[in-house]
């Protein structure tokens, strides 16, 4: 018997948090209903999105393009989510279809560029995009993830921490993407250069899937410490509120750029046997990987250090990996 997402689908979480107030560049967006989850994340580009518009409040077009990337996506969502998870319509072309009309509309309403901003690393309103689309099925969900640019959707289970998409970005490794810096090699933005990557998964256990901007996991030492704060803020909650409000302070705490996450929760039941279930996962993250980091600490030399964290690296790389071999 066919699964709603309201049967499925347990809860929400969603946040986006600025540097600057009212100059932010992230955006998101987040919807369940009985028959689809989206959550998404956005993130305007301020380098090569510098550019500032009369007609747009004198924000950027990086402010611009993010939000007008997520309207698109609501409009999508209220128009053609239905037509979708009955199979009317598939969900790659028809979501790019609406982000590039209204990339096209973003960049047609501009007026007179400010500013004099040139060079070939300077866009008309870019900006990253990471998508999860959840079908309720017979066995649970069909998910679809959609994204261009560095932000990134994730699984996280009983077995851990999973990157379900794949960094457009000249490096790729997500640990060594830390301590680098590498240039996007594909992002939305009007010139129309671009594509929307897809995945298509099979979800049939209880998990989270969630959306994030590079600001909240590129201001962690590792990817095992970003799993382990989500984790450790989870346990420490006695909410989903509680989840939610600890996770932006904790993101807060680090971050060093705009951070966005939309997630939500599948397959658990309730917040309790959501802690329940990630409870051992905690457990065995902490001893096998954070105390090790902690202990690593403890040397003055950055080299021993940084070598340390590679070898942890090494070993959780595989797992962490463990859905792109699988998605379609």
């Amino acid at each position: 018997m066919k699964r709603t997402m309201k049967q499925w689908g347990d809860c929400l979480y969603v946040f986006s948090k600025e540097q600057i107030p009212g100059k932010g560049e992230d955006s998101q967006f987040a919807a369940l209903d009985e028959h689809m989850a989206v959550v998404a994340a956005f993130d305007g580009l301020g380098g090569s999105g510098a550019r500032r518009y009369d007609r747009y409040g004198k924000h950027t077009g990086a402010y611009m393009a993010s939000r007008m990337a997520s309207g698109a996506l609501r409009d999508w969502y209220y128009a053609l989510s239905r037509a979708a998870a009955e199979g009317r319509c598939r969900i790659p072309e028809s979501v790019e279809t609406y982000i590039r009309t209204g990339m096209d509309l973003c960049s047609s309403m501009a007026d007179q560029r400010r500013g004099g901003l040139m060079g070939s690393m300077i866009r008309d309103f870019p900006t990253t995009a990471a998508m999860a689309f959840a079908i309720g099925r017979e066995y649970g969900a069909e998910l679809w993830v959609g994204w261009a640019g560095d932000s990134r959707v994730y699984l996280l289970d009983a077995m851990g921490l999973a990157q379900l998409t794949v960094d457009d970005n000249e490096e790729q490794d997500a640990f060594a993407n830390l301590y680098a810096s590498s240039a996007m090699t594909n992002v939305i933005s009007s010139d129309g250069k671009w594509t929307l990557n897809w995945r298509r998964y099979r979800i049939d256990h209880p998990c989270l899937v969630f959306a994030a901007t590079d600001g909240c996991f590129d201001y962690r030492p590792t990817p095992m410490e970003f799993e382990h704060m989500l984790l450790e803020k989870l346990m420490q909650a006695k909410s989903p509120a509680a989840f939610e409000e600890g996770l932006e302070q904790a993101m807060g705490f680090w971050a060093g750029d705009d951070y966005t996450m939309a997630m939500i929760s599948m397959g658990f039941g309730s917040f309790g046997r959501t802690q329940d279930m990630l409870r051992r996962r905690y457990e065995t993250l902490t001893e096998d990987y954070i105390r090790p980091l902690d202990a690593l600490e403890a040397s003055e030399d950055s080299g021993t250090i940084r070598q340390g964290r590679g070898r942890l690296w090494s070993v959780y790389r595989e797992n962490y990996y463990r859905c792109l071999e699988g998605g379609k």
